[in-house]
């Protein structure tokens, strides 16, 4: 119904429409796509709206559906990652764009929450190490719900880990099909993705907030972005409209 609501606006406006009822219409639409579970009827639309150069606000209506689009498409099939990523190529090895783990900041994992809140405040995600400078696990922002409890009994786990040729397309797809904010990057050898042994010493890590500095208008004011939601919370424009 929606779609056929859509699709009647033009022939029965006598040829006019105005850019606000457009831009509602097109974000029914997808709305509608997505809670039927049509996600290729939404990423349709939203080709459309990028073939067509219409600019839209990443916090406006539409472009709020556009980001549930995305996310919900993946890395992989982006409309949008040749204008939101112009200084990355998807090809080069994650290594290239890593923070060494030193410079990651990483926390003791037996430390106390109560000592660390104000970390949280400024990352979404924080890599724990042991004695002996190995990474144990990543506490999410999320997570953080006992003060009194040390941080590695808040980890997911074992902290995802990739080698350092792994290509950034695929470090993004992974996190994304993770849910998670970071990885740890270790050197070429014999693992399995996603797993960690005892004996790969952290070389660096790679975060959503790594790449978000990548995009065309990056606020200082935001350090982060959940990987879960991909909310993408700024007032930068979805491409570039010149």
């Amino acid at each position: 119904m929606v779609q056929r609501l859509n699709n009647r606006m033009w022939p029965d406006s006598v040829g006019s429409i105005n850019r606000a009822a457009k831009e509602e219409a097109d974000e029914l639409l997808m709305e509608a796509a997505i809670n039927n579970n049509q996600i290729d009827l939404a990423r349709g639309l939203l080709r459309r709206i990028v073939n067509e150069k219409e600019c839209f606000s990443w916090t406006s209506r539409v472009g709020l559906v556009a980001v549930k689009v995305e996310s919900l498409s993946g890395f992989t099939n982006s409309l949008l990652r040749p204008h939101v990523f112009p200084q990355i190529i998807l090809n080069d090895p994650v290594e290239k764009y890593m923070i060494p783990f030193e410079e990651s900041r990483p926390l003791p994992a037996d430390l106390i929450l109560r000592k660390a809140v104000m970390r949280f405040l400024e990352d979404h995600a924080v890599p724990l190490m042991d004695d002996w400078g190995g990474c144990v696990g990543i506490v999410h922002r999320d997570d953080c719900t006992k003060l009194d409890a040390p941080l590695l009994s808040m980890a997911r786990g074992p902290p995802l880990c990739v080698p350092t040729s792994t290509s950034v397309e695929h470090v993004i797809d992974l996190l994304l099909r993770e849910k998670s904010e970071m990885v740890v990057v270790v050197k070429n050898g014999n693992m399995y993705e996603g797993s960690y042994a005892s004996s790969s010493r952290p070389l660096g890590v790679f975060s959503l907030a790594i790449l978000w500095k990548f995009t065309g208008d990056y606020p200082s004011d935001i350090h982060d972005v959940g990987i879960s939601q991909l909310t993408l919370q700024q007032d930068a424009e979805a491409y570039n409209c010149g």
